[in-house]
């Protein structure tokens, strides 16, 4: 199977309310509270270390029976930029993706460099959703 390096669209950042674990090799979330800035309406989305998708996108991860990740609930602001450039504007729900696969192995996996790396299963799915400013590569 084809495995690709994927870099989501980073329409904000990690909100004040996040709580992070460094007792480890590399910062993980325990806790995230994202802070969106802008949004140009991509379904996974990121902030180093986070990573988070519509919670459309994401049921549709799981009912495919994607492997290397699970889901768990975050907090969504806006900032008063956000809230400026795009007056009344809701967000669709939002659900944090917790990666914890295996590269080469699961559908969703950080390698060495601490990127995300899809499978072609997991790239099919996400391309429904037409992303706009989320970078692809194979992986080498």
């Amino acid at each position: 199977m084809q495995y690709y390096i994927v870099r989501p669209e980073v329409p904000g950042g990690l909100g004040e309310d996040t709580v992070m674990d460094y007792s480890g090799d590399q910062p993980r979330v325990t806790q995230l509270a994202y802070e969106f800035e802008g949004w140009l309406g991509d379904e996974l989305i990121t902030a180093h270390p986070a990573f988070a998708a519509t919670t459309a996108l994401a049921d549709r991860f799981q009912q495919a029976g994607l492997t290397g990740f699970h889901t768990r609930a975050m907090r969504v602001t806006t900032s008063e930029d956000f809230d400026e450039m795009y007056p009344g504007r809701e967000l669709p729900p939002f659900t944090e993706l917790v990666i914890d696969g295996q590269a080469g192995v699961d559908d969703f996996a950080i390698d060495k460099a601490n990127e995300l790396v899809l499978s072609q299963r997991a790239l099919d799915i996400l391309n429904t959703t037409g992303p706009v400013d989320t970078e692809v590569e194979p992986l080498a």
